[in-house]
């Protein structure tokens, strides 16, 4: 196959990410609805925590499961993902299959990187942004490919090394567009759902506006992957990787 020389055009980038959420939007909504019926529940705890230990205590064991689950689904909602937008196929059984042995890897790049650009954001925010663009792939290299952490982390430097400028545009411009539709999206949800609550209770009101949010969010989670893991399947291919 010929290699191109620059990342998809952002209207590639976007028509080929919403397609495929629309496509295999069942298997996402399978993978996302757990960890947001998660979020209703410690957010409806949360709010009587104060007047009840047992509630707080609810309040802990849903945001631990929260935190657990997040990672799961990271790993699987990715695989899925790149699946979709480079393959047009997913299968769930290999998404899911050894979640276990790349999940430690993941972390430990996630802290990684997080730390690097961090630091690279508190001395001013171009290197910060330079470094998040260095390792913009690592993540992925870990989940898709089970790289080890060394590995992913010098292949994401070699694999952005002269994109750095086209990465950037493709990854900010594509997310600006979506991002503005998302929170167009889940303001106006949040009103009309809320008002609704404030005719029962205020109690009433911040459940149903919580629960109006996490519906609105869900077609746009696979979106804003689909986004990311689009431009990181053809950066592997810019770089001659299978």
């Amino acid at each position: 196959m010929e290699q191109t020389k620059k990342l998809p055009k952002i209207g590639e980038i976007l028509s080929v990410s919403v397609e495929a959420t629309k496509k295999h939007f069942s298997v996402y909504v399978k993978v996302i609805l757990p960890y947001l019926i998660l979020m209703i529940l410690q957010g409806a705890f949360s709010m009587f925590a104060e007047d009840s230990m047992v509630m707080l205590v609810l309040t802990g064991i849903a945001t631990l499961a929260m935190i657990i689950y997040a990672f799961w689904m990271t790993v699987v909602l990715t695989r899925i993902s790149y699946q979709a937008v480079m393959t047009g196929k997913v299968s769930e059984e290999k998404a899911k299959k050894e979640v276990g042995k790349v999940i430690w890897p993941l972390i430990a790049v996630s802290i990684i990187v997080g730390i690097v650009t961090g630091l690279g954001f508190i001395l001013l925010i171009v290197p910060g942004i330079i470094l998040a663009l260095m390792y913009f792939a690592a993540q992925y290299l870990v989940i898709v490919d089970k790289k080890k952490i060394g590995e992913s982390l010098s292949t994401s430097i070699k694999m952005a090394k002269g994109r750095k400028w086209d990465l950037f545009v493709k990854l900010f411009v594509s997310h600006i567009v979506v991002g503005v539709l998302y929170y167009i999206a889940i303001i106006i949800v949040s009103i009309i759902f809320a008002a609704l609550g404030a005719l029962v209770s205020e109690e009433v009101s911040g459940i149903l506006a919580l629960i109006g949010v996490s519906l609105a969010v869900i077609p746009f989670i696979p979106v804003f992957i689909n986004l990311s893991t689009f431009i990181f399947g053809h950066l592997k291919k810019l770089n001659g990787m299978k």
